[in-house]
């Protein structure tokens, strides 16, 4: 008897690992919340060759630290549920640990109909000149998004 009991529970806990790994985050999101949705979101770890370039490797999910990675991935998708299409500035804050702001980038979606989704993909990186070269690189644990109506 202990034996099929053991087995029922490693099974469940099996089902449980199986079910959890592959998810997507939907984190804090402020703003327009009734109007607009992160309806999932990721953050993956890059080492790139070159900026942008898509023939550079992923070295795992999430914002890791080490000298390996020089791009930072985040990518999701948008939901408009205000009733009407609608422009939206979305803002991809940057913060650490204790949820101190470091970082922020801002992108607008423009003509989203009602109940459409639009996918959103932006690189990120420590040492590259222009808009979205990160400050404060090894400090970013976790982005939260700000959605509004413009």
């Amino acid at each position: 008897m202990m034996n099929k009991n053991m087995f029922v529970l490693l099974f469940v806990c099996l089902l449980i690992c199986i079910g959890l790994s592959g998810c997507t985050q939907t984190g804090d999101v402020t703003g327009d919340t009734d109007k607009f949705e992160i309806v999932s979101y990721k953050v993956e770890s890059w080492n790139n060759s070159h900026y942008y370039n898509i023939e550079g490797s992923k070295i795992g999910d999430g914002f890791i630290h080490n000298d390996a990675v020089n791009t930072y991935k985040v990518y999701g998708v948008i939901k408009n549920k205000c009733g009407h299409k609608a422009n939206i500035r979305t803002t991809i804050n940057f913060c650490d640990s204790n949820d101190n702001l470091l970082d922020s980038y801002g992108f607008n979606i423009s003509g989203l109909p009602n109940t459409y989704e639009e996918t959103f993909t932006h690189y990120f990186g420590e040492y590259h000149g222009g808009k979205n070269r990160l400050e404060y690189w090894s400090d970013i644990d976790k982005v939260n998004f700000k959605l509004e109506e413009i």
